[in-house]
């Protein structure tokens, strides 16, 4: 799958994201490193994207690259099937690596910088010695959920534990550090202490019920819901799964919190199998009373009545230049052509 080399080049920039305030990325930036004319949006607030979106859509928008975190995507996605359900009406993605845990450039490889990426698509773009571009595809998530009147779309789900720790974790500044020492802490601590056990390890009075059949009606820890198989840190618990065409990785668990202990490791890499434990692949999934939950980082208050049901949504398509890279003299400016 391949693209024409784009001439009109749109750019959704959050400066808010992490590596966008560390790296200074604004439009000047982009503008330079692309040595090509682009349209850049700056969306300091929530309220800016819809317009951007519109603008967007409408066009002409051959590529549209996004610099911002995870949750910047979400919400980005999320308003573009708002005003649009056609995605073939979607221009290409380019996802840059401009927040903290960037799970969505992982699982597309994309390991660079952003600055460094926008240099090479500004080499392609002034050579202009290909015809095409590679692009792959990845899918979404569609969450139906009674806190908002409108689906929302994203990469991972999930809520129980995962929310719990993530609203701990933004309390502070939010780093890749921050959230190694966050997330282990708060486990170490609900393993040795009650009190940490109750805040961080909730027993949600949930019904979770997987393509049809209830897996559980109470006592439930965690779920976690994927389109992709890569998440964070080191929870690798749908490496060894496939994805089907219209399914994606989901777990649950209403293990005891000593079971949990016990078995964390296994818990975290997917190889544990046993009772109270889901992790597979699936169609659809419905909670009722599932609570709070987080999509991409970004976090949703929910409440015991609320109700949540997940399935696949579109594939996106994605600019994939991990083919393309630079000479040492090509990052340092005193050469041209790319290798």
């Amino acid at each position: 799958m391949e693209m024409p080399l784009p001439e009109h080049i749109r750019v959704l920039i959050n400066p808010n994201a992490r590596v966008n305030k560390r790296k200074q990325i604004c439009k000047d930036t982009v503008e330079t490193l692309l040595i090509h004319e682009a349209d850049v949006f700056v969306t300091e607030t929530l309220s800016q994207l819809p317009d951007a979106v519109d603008k967007i859509l409408r066009g002409p928008t051959d590529l549209l690259i996004v610099s911002g975190g995870d949750g910047t995507l979400h919400l980005l996605l999320t308003e573009m099937l708002r005003q649009c359900k056609d995605t073939r009406l979607f221009p290409p993605l380019m996802v840059l690596r401009g927040g903290t845990m960037n799970m969505v450039a992982n699982n597309l490889g994309n390991s660079r910088s952003p600055l460094l990426e926008l240099r090479i698509l500004g080499k392609i773009l002034l050579n202009g010695d290909v015809t095409g571009l590679p692009l792959q595809s990845l899918p979404v998530l569609s969450i139906e959920s009674s806190v908002k009147p409108y689906p929302l779309y994203g990469l991972v789900f999930a809520n129980g534990i995962a929310f719990r720790i993530l609203k701990e974790y933004y309390n502070g500044e939010p780093s890749p550090a921050r959230a190694f020492n966050v997330t282990a802490s708060c486990i170490i601590g609900a393993f040795l202490s009650k009190e940490q056990e109750r805040k961080y390890f909730p027993r949600l009075q949930a019904s979770v019920t997987v393509d049809g059949k209830v897996v559980g009606r109470k006592d439930l820890r965690i779920s976690v819901a994927s389109a992709a198989p890569k998440l964070l840190l080191w929870f690798t618990v749908f490496d060894d799964k496939q994805a089907t065409d219209d399914g994606f990785f989901f777990l649950a668990n209403f293990m005891k919190t000593k079971e949990i202990a016990k078995n964390f490791w296994s818990l975290c890499r997917g190889g544990y199998e046993g009772d109270g434990h889901i992790n597979r692949v699936v169609r659809e999934v419905k909670m009722e009373g599932a609570e709070g939950f987080t999509i991409d980082g970004e976090t949703y208050e929910a409440t015991s009545k609320d109700v949540c049901i997940i399935r696949r949504g579109p594939a996106l398509r994605y600019l994939d230049l991990s083919g393309f890279s630079l000479s040492l003299g090509q990052r340092l400016g005193i050469a041209s052509p790319i290798e």
